[in-house]
């Protein structure tokens, strides 16, 4: 039988939306496993983002570890003396680390042939939501999930800085706000067409009357750029002028954002803003979100017997802009009436 009174939930170091779309597994832990220390071993972004949650007792940071790092945070995690870890990190070496720290109980999916190190696995399904994958795990060592809803949390204090930002940038408090993320991390797989995030973004300006704001990271500014000139109605471009805490805040002020498969898109999720999320075949079902407050839309690509980062480039640039004004329009009706 597992004991589970000092647990460890292992999240991908690099990409932080892995983490938001694990919140829903390390809230059911702590509500339903009975422990008395639940960490997490994460990178330096995802920590930023996890600030303020209530079911981690600590946060510990990880890169890409070599073996000399490995073995320096194998005996550290040694010394916490967990007896299970949930590896949702799906890679070789996380499950390697674990193994190495001496965990007893090493839950995780059978990939990267992994599945000899872990002690309880399940095979992945790349066709599933990934917080499903995740849920899965929990319910595969008999531990119930009542709610799969991702959650993040903001201080009152930071909110108020939030809602102090874009007041510096000519909005006003209770003035309706649509955010666009042009950029992603990964362009040839996640990034669409400047010009018809654009087209987008002047038709729902002139609908709805919003304000638009451009969010994004400091290497996204070019592309930024780019789609502000692009378009013929005015917007506010904040993008690499925010801390990743600031751009909290103002996506916790908008009511709508539209972003590929962005990081950013998983924390407006997260905080309760409307999404409408721009995908490809390969990422829509993974990582998108649905009804009543989101949409995915993607495009046709060819039928394939595996999707591929080819087959997601074919399916990016088959999708227009009327498909994302229309999921957007639909949302912004459900919750906002337009006069």
């Amino acid at each position: 039988m597992i004991r589970f009174d000092r647990m460890l939930v292992v999240t991908k170091h690099r990409f932080m939306g892995d983490t938001i779309v694990a919140t829903p597994v390390i809230r059911e832990l702590r509500r339903h496993s009975g422990c008395r220390q639940l960490d997490l071993l994460t990178g330096s972004a995802a920590s930023e983002v996890m600030r303020g949650c209530p079911n981690l007792d600590q946060v510990m940071l990880r890169g890409r570890m070599r073996m000399r790092e490995m073995l320096v945070m194998a005996h550290k995690l040694r010394q916490q003396h967990y007896n299970a870890v949930f590896l949702l990190d799906r890679s070789l070496s996380s499950a390697l680390l674990a193994r190495m720290a001496g965990i007893p109980a090493r839950i995780g999916h059978r990939t990267e042939f992994r599945g000899w190190l872990l002690t309880h696995s399940l095979p992945y399904e790349a066709d599933r939501p990934e917080i499903e994958c995740g849920l899965e795990l929990l319910r595969s060592v008999s531990l119930p999930v009542e709610n799969g809803a991702t959650e993040l949390w903001l201080a009152e204090d930071e909110r108020i800085r939030g809602r102090e930002l874009l007041k510096r940038f000519g909005v006003e408090d209770g003035s309706p706000i649509i955010a666009f993320q042009p950029g992603a991390n990964d362009p040839y797989k996640k990034q669409w067409d400047t010009a018809r995030f654009a087209q987008a973004a002047d038709a729902l300006r002139f609908s709805t009357g919003a304000v638009i704001l451009l969010l994004g990271g400091a290497g996204e500014r070019g592309v930024g750029e780019v789609m502000a000139e692009q378009m013929a109605q005015k917007s506010i471009n904040l993008i690499g002028q925010t801390s990743l805490r600031e751009v909290m805040a103002v996506i916790s002020e908008c009511r709508l954002l539209a972003a590929g498969d962005t990081g950013l898109i998983h924390i407006a999720a997260a905080l309760g803003t409307s999404t409408v999320g721009v995908h490809g075949p390969m990422t829509a079902t993974k990582w998108g979100y649905g009804p009543p407050n989101h949409r995915t839309v993607t495009g046709t690509a060819p039928k394939v017997k595996r999707l591929d980062r080819a087959t997601n480039r074919v399916g990016l640039d088959a999708l227009d802009s009327e498909a994302v004004i229309s999921a957007a329009l639909d949302l912004w009706k459900s919750k906002v009436p337009i006069s």
